[in-house]
């Protein structure tokens, strides 16, 4: 029985081609895709490996692939002012499309499209915002759609006819005949969660509850101060006033917004540590194989951890799940704040950083 593959013996396969390809992504399996730099050309994308230990050489200097340009290129043959809107992946995979010939812009196969499709809802082949909201609002007596239509298998606000709001999937409400989910006792909702945080004398939520791994604005009688932490954090976890803490980190304390990256990984990370904080973030993440970028200076964590979590939520939106585990970004953790390299380059996360400080009337001090 052959042995097991490894990560460093997939690395001596690829030195064995004698073409100067590295692989700079975890080994997982030879038939995941895995991100490889080609030493012939100098290129870099994600393929499967087995094909690449098998001799494979690069598929976009060999005209298999397509890149961002070509592809507006054969849009712009079709003659009818169609623009591709979201950064090309694959021709199968959905991209957002503005339709030149009627205004309207779609999620739809790139494929479709290219080989001469037309807009679908001006086809009536997909629904409107208007027929998805008449469907709803036939499902029940005094239903309302409250969210922009986009597709039947994402979440949208829906009012009830009990008068809670929650984000369901669309078909379940109007193809399976779903009800409200909090009169299910499914969800919680908006003034249980309020009664939750009040248990401690003082506390008092200020903003609307939308979900339990999101931030919400909270009073935190016992101090006075206001802030946004986790709400689950404070509900289940006991967590306390971020700005009175004397453990972990200080939102009223100086303290850096700093840029890590990974060749192991291929990715970016960003974080948030007090200056004068004997345990160093840092360092730690240095020590597990990380390289320092640069870092930012706040006179407070407040001002500090704003900004990483603007950035954090224009990763997720963008480019969706965060990329790596907790196991991969080590002891002081962080994955959560990680995105690849291939989706934002080190200089692209340094402007959107700066852009969001300039944004919040902030000075920019990068050290």
């Amino acid at each position: 029985m052959p042995a097991k593959l490894t990560e460093e013996i997939v690395k001596e396969r690829l030195a064995d081609l004698g073409r100067g390809d590295e692989l700079r992504s975890p080994y997982t399996r030879t038939r995941n895709k895995h991100l490889i730099y080609y030493g012939n050309c100098g290129c870099e994308h994600w393929v499967k490996l087995g094909n690449v230990l098998n001799g494979a050489t690069c598929g976009k200097c060999a005209g298999w692939y397509r890149t961002h340009e070509e592809v507006v290129d054969r849009l712009d043959l079709l003659g009818r002012g169609d623009k591709l809107l979201s950064p090309y992946t694959r021709r199968r995979d959905e991209h957002l499309i503005h339709y030149g010939n009627c205004g309207c812009e779609r999620w739809v196969s790139l494929e479709s499209v290219l080989m001469g499709s037309g807009c679908g809802i001006c086809a009536g082949l997909h629904r409107t915002h208007e027929e998805m909201a008449t469907r709803v609002a036939a499902s029940g007596e005094g239903r309302k759609l409250l969210s922009r239509f986009t597709r039947t298998k994402d979440p949208h606000w829906i009012l009830f006819e009990c008068g809670h709001k929650h984000d369901p999937i669309l078909c379940n409400i109007i193809n399976q005949g779903q009800g409200c989910g909090v009169c299910a006792g499914q969800h919680l909702t908006h003034e249980e969660i309020a009664a939750l945080v009040a248990e401690t004398e003082g506390r008092v939520l200020l903003s609307q509850f939308t979900k339990m791994s999101e931030r919400h604005w909270i009073h935190f009688g016992e101090c006075g101060h206001k802030h946004n932490p986790v709400l689950g954090n404070v509900i289940y976890k006991g967590q306390g006033c971020g700005e009175c803490a004397t453990h972990g980190f200080k939102r009223g304390e100086p303290a850096y917004l700093y840029l890590l990256d990974s060749e192991k990984f291929g990715a970016l990370q960003e974080g948030v540590t007090n200056i004068n904080n004997t345990y160093c973030r840092i360092s730690r993440h240095v020590r597990d194989g990380w390289g320092f970028v640069t870092k930012w200076e706040f006179d407070f964590g407040r001002d500090a951890e704003d900004v990483e979590q603007v950035i954090k939520k224009l990763w997720r939106k963008n480019f969706g799940k965060e990329p790596l585990t907790e196991e991969d970004t080590g002891r002081a953790g962080g994955y959560t704040e990680t995105v690849l390299v291939k989706d934002v380059s080190a200089e692209e996360a340094i402007k959107q950083i700066e852009a969001e400080i300039v944004r919040q009337g902030l000075p920019i001090r990068r050290i």
